[in-house]
């Protein structure tokens, strides 16, 4: 997400969504991959929720699909056809992740002990 400051001017469209309060903010220490982790170089970060308009909770559109991340495209290049999914927020982002990942036809797994409720 991007620390950014939006007004009820700032939403174009009608949706029923919950807007969280400000966390994972992009370049900061709250959005960093975990150290203690054995993250691969090449790695990838897909941001996402960073518009004031709309939220995202999937990893794949933002909230409406009225905009795609870059993940899809990212998995076509690479041939990627299954998906392994976690975060801290299993009930939001990890269940629209997950779900648009099935819908888009990935074989699609939760991480349980890598996510939160």
């Amino acid at each position: 997400h991007s620390k950014v400051n939006c007004s009820a001017a700032d939403v174009n469209v009608s949706l029923s969504q919950t807007l969280w309060p400000e966390h994972c903010v992009i370049n900061t220490t709250d959005a960093d991959l975990l150290p203690s982790v054995a993250w691969p170089e090449d790695v990838v970060t897909v941001r996402k929720g960073y518009h004031c308009e709309v939220d995202s909770y999937s990893g794949f559109y933002n909230n409406g699909g009225f905009a795609a991340t870059e993940l899809q495209l990212l998995l076509q290049r690479h041939g990627i056809n299954t998906v392994y999914i976690a975060g801290l927020a299993t009930d939001y982002c990890v269940s629209y992740t997950a779900k648009d990942a099935a819908r888009l036809h990935y074989e699609t797994y939760i991480v349980m002990d890598a996510s939160r409720a």
